[in-house]
């Protein structure tokens, strides 16, 4: 609807039904009852006149009156959408969108890695009472620093994680991290793991790498899995009381300046076609090391202490 200002007469483009219509030119308050109305439904192509002039009968007559309507809401949606969509997607598609999932994080939640995300985490202090603190969805990297979680499980992966766990503390009443098929596991710095069940648990094809850190399960420190790659430097340690590392099949360890210990139990213990290198390190349990078959012992330079169970074909060098 059309209505003329009671001011400066100026035509005023309003929707019907409010008590006070501040004009956009002169900015007097007017009362709908007391102006005149110049249409009904305005028309389609109407434009407000970017300037207006009072004419004569008028108290303010001859000025020059800019318009200065705010633009309306219907009005700056087209223009807000056009600006703000191409920012979230440039926001969401950078990380940002991951940085607001951690920021907005309660700590004592799941917090949950979308599918080809990537969460950085420092400095928190979460503990959550049902399932895993973090959990991962499909090729998803995690990195936790300088942290300390708690929980049933601390990280549990999804296909292809990517974990890397720096100067941090995960205490789970199940497994520590849990990192399913694929996944490529980062321990470094004074990073402990503890799990009641286990430590880690690799999965298929799993990954591990650890650096000055100590992992420690209550049954089994590390269940690498078939085909599992585990390299220990800088002081690590590996400790299970049943069992310390326990490998599937094809499995590969290196240790280096580093510890396998489980003083009630096996230190490890591997299925066929396993390899194990140790330069510096040690080996230690009651039962030091159990192999059924085809294993490769490069164990030169390492302390063993325990018993040995040998299978067929274990070289022992």
């Amino acid at each position: 609807m059309l209505i003329e200002c009671l001011h400066c007469a100026a035509p005023l483009d309003v929707t019907v039904g409010k008590s006070i219509y501040k004009c956009n030119y002169c900015g007097r308050k007017n009362v709908p009852q007391q102006m005149r109305t110049l249409a009904q439904v305005t028309p389609v192509k109407w434009q407000p006149p970017k300037v207006w002039t009072p004419p004569a009968h008028m108290a303010i007559a001859g000025q020059s009156l800019k318009y200065s309507r705010a633009i309306g809401l219907t009005m700056m949606m087209p223009i807000l959408l056009g600006v703000l969509i191409p920012l979230i997607a440039v926001f969401f598609g950078t990380g940002g969108g991951n940085w607001l999932r951690v920021a907005m994080w309660d700590q004592e939640s799941t917090l949950n890695c979308e599918p080809n995300g990537e969460l950085e985490i420092e400095g928190v202090d979460a503990k959550v009472k049902r399932g895993a603190v973090i959990e991962m969805s499909g090729n998803c990297t995690v990195t936790l620093i300088n942290s300390k979680i708690s929980g049933p499980i601390g990280i549990k992966g999804g296909g292809n994680a990517q974990i890397n766990i720096e100067d941090s503390t995960i205490k789970a009443e199940e497994i520590a991290v849990d990192g399913k098929g694929n996944a490529k596991i980062k321990v470094t710095g004074k990073s402990k793991l503890h799990g009641k069940v286990a430590g880690i648990n690799g999965g298929g094809n799993a990954r591990i790498e650890l650096n000055g850190a100590t992992v420690f399960g209550e049954e089994t420190g590390i269940d690498s899995g078939a085909n599992g790659k585990i390299t220990m430097r800088g002081g690590s340690k590996i400790e299970g009381d049943e069992i310390a590392l326990r490998l599937g099949s094809n499995g590969d360890v290196d240790i280096r300046d580093s510890k396998i210990v489980s003083d009630k139990g096996t230190a490890i213990q591997g299925g066929a076609n396993n390899e194990v290198k140790c330069n510096g390190g040690s080996i230690k349990g009651k039962v030091a090391m159990v192999f059924q078959t085809s294993a490769d012992l490069r164990l030169g330079k390492c302390k063993v202490k325990g018993r040995k169970e040998l299978g067929r074909n274990v070289k022992n060098q």
